[in-house]
C-alpha cells in the first residue's frame, strides 16, 4: 500500500477541521449551557487548544451536569484525543461511540456528517485508508442527499486524500481538486479553515510526486487563505491560524530548498520561528525536512541535541 510522506504530527495538522472552522455544518451541541459557560461545548472546545487534560475533565463534568449531550459529549471527547492528545485508539473508541448514537433518520443526518467528518481523520491517522474511503464516501453521499454543498467538499477532500494514501493518484487528485474547487468558489468564511487544510493536502501530495513547483505554487494560496481566515469575522478557534502557519512555512521552506530557491527557503524558516507552535517541541521539529533539503547538518543536530552524538571523523558516521 502506496503512504505519503507526511509524518504522524504533520497528518495531525493537516486534518485537524476542529469544529468552528469545518465546512460540515454542525447542529450545535444541544443541552449546552451558553458559550460564557466553563461547561459549555465552546469554551471546552476552545480550551482543549492550551490544556487539553483540563478540558477533558470538564468536559467530564459536563456530561455528568447534562451541560453536553451524550453525543457531544463523546465526539468532543474524541476530537481531543485524537488532536492535540494524540490517543488514536482511544479516539477512535469515543467516537464510534458517537456514531451509534446516531441513525439513519434524515433528522440525524447532520449528525452523522459530523461524526463521519471525524472518523475519516482519526482512520487516516491510523493509517486505515480503506476504511477512511468508506466513511467518506458514506458522508458524500450524506451530503449529496441533503444538498449540502460545502459539506460536499469537504468529503471530497477527504475521499481524495484517502485514496492518493492507497495508490490511487489519478482519482485522488481528481476528488481533492474538486473539493477545492468547490470551497474556492464559496464566498462563506466557514470553509476557510478546511481549506486551508485541504491545501496543505494537496501540497503534501504534491511533493511525495516530486512536483515542488506546482506545491510551492499551492502553498501560496494556502498562505492567502490564512491571511483571509485572520481578516476573517468569523471567529476561529484560539492557535488554530496559529498552527496552520507553523506547518504552512515549514512545508514551503522544505520544497523552496528542494527546489533549490534557498534563500527564499530560509526567509519562510524563519517566518516558521515566529510562530507560537515553533517553540513547541513537536513544532520545532517541523523543520527536519527543511535542514535535510537545505544540507543543512548543525541544524539537524541542534533539534536532536547535539550533546548525543559523537565525535566522528568519518563522513558515513
Amino acid at each position: 500500500m502506496m503512504r505519503m510522506k507526511c509524518s504522524r504530527l504533520l497528518l495531525a495538522g493537516l486534518l485537524v477541521a476542529l469544529s468552528a472552522g469545518s465546512c460540515v455544518k454542525h447542529a450545535g451541541p444541544d443541552h449546552a449551557s451558553g458559550p460564557d459557560s466553563l461547561y459549555s461545548y465552546e469554551a471546552i472546545r476552545d480550551l482543549s487548544y492550551s490544556d487539553p487534560a483540563l478540558a477533558l475533565q470538564r468536559l467530564d463534568t459536563a456530561a455528568l451536569l447534562q451541560a453536553i449531550s451524550p453525543f457531544y459529549a463523546d465526539y468532543l471527547r474524541a476530537d481531543i484525543l485524537y488532536s492535540p492528545l494524540q490517543q488514536d485508539d482511544e479516539a477512535y473508541r469515543y467516537a464510534l461511540r458517537a456514531y451509534g448514537q446516531t441513525d439513519s433518520t434524515t433528522a440525524d443526518e447532520v449528525r452523522r456528517m459530523v461524526i463521519l467528518e471525524l472518523l475519516v481523520r482519526i482512520a487516516v491517522i491510523r493509517e486505515d485508508y480503506l476504511t477512511g474511503i468508506r466513511y467518506a464516501s458514506e458522508g458524500l453521499r450524506i451530503a449529496v442527499a441533503e444538498g449540502d454543498l460545502r459539506a460536499e467538499a469537504n468529503f471530497l477532500c477527504r475521499l481524495g486524500s484517502c485514496m492518493l494514501r492507497t495508490g490511487q493518484r489519478e482519482a485522488g487528485y481528481r476528488n481533492l481538486q474538486l473539493g477545492i474547487a468547490s470551497m474556492e468558489q464559496s464566498r462563506s468564511s466557514d470553509c476557510l479553515a478546511t481549506l486551508s487544510l485541504a491545501y496543505g493536502e494537496l501540497m503534501c501530495a504534491l511533493s511525495d510526486d516530486g512536483r515542488y513547483d506546482e506545491a510551492i505554487r499551492v502553498g501560496r494560496k494556502r498562505e492567502s487563505c490564512l491571511q483571509r481566515m485572520a481578516d476573517s469575522p468569523h471567529q476561529f478557534p484560539p492557535g488554530e491560524t496559529d498552527r496552520q502557519r507553523a506547518y504552512l512555512y515549514a512545508k514551503m521552506a522544505h520544497y523552496l530548498a528542494a527546489d533549490g530557491c534557498g534563500e527564499e527557503a530560509g526567509q519562510y524558516a524563519q517566518r516558521f520561528r515566529t510562530t507560537d507552535f515553533s517553540r513547541t517541541p513537536d513544532g520545532l521539529m517541523q523543520l527536519v525536512e527543511y535542514y535535510e533539503a537545505s544540507g543543512n547538518d548543525a541544524g539537524l543536530i541542534g533539534l536532536y541535541g547535539g550533546a548525543d552524538y559523537p565525535d566522528v571523523a568519518d563522513t558515513l558516521t
